[in-house]
């Protein structure tokens, strides 16, 4: 259920956003220069309603890894004491 209502708010602000003429030739431009044809947004609604969370599991699963992790701390290099963190 929370999916559906994600899928569903997501789609509501696509369409929100493509009531504008500019947005909605932005769109169209963007499809043609990635994908090489125009997908219109009947066929953007199918794609996001067919999302899974097993499809999503496995995204996650293949970019949420250690390597990919970066940490940012901010402060004052001096002060810091802890020396279980590497500081470049």
């Amino acid at each position: 259920i929370e999916l559906t209502s994600v899928k569903e708010k997501y789609l509501a602000s696509i369409l929100f956003v493509c009531e504008s003429t500019d947005v909605m030739a932005d769109y169209i431009i963007s499809e043609e220069l990635t994908s090489g044809n125009f997908n219109p947004l009947g066929k953007l609604k199918e794609k996001v309603m067919s999302i899974t969370p097993d499809a999503i599991q496995k995204t996650a699963t293949k970019y949420f890894t250690e390597k990919n992790f970066l940490q940012v701390i901010l402060g004052n290099k001096k002060r810091l004491k802890s020396t279980s963190i590497k500081i470049a």
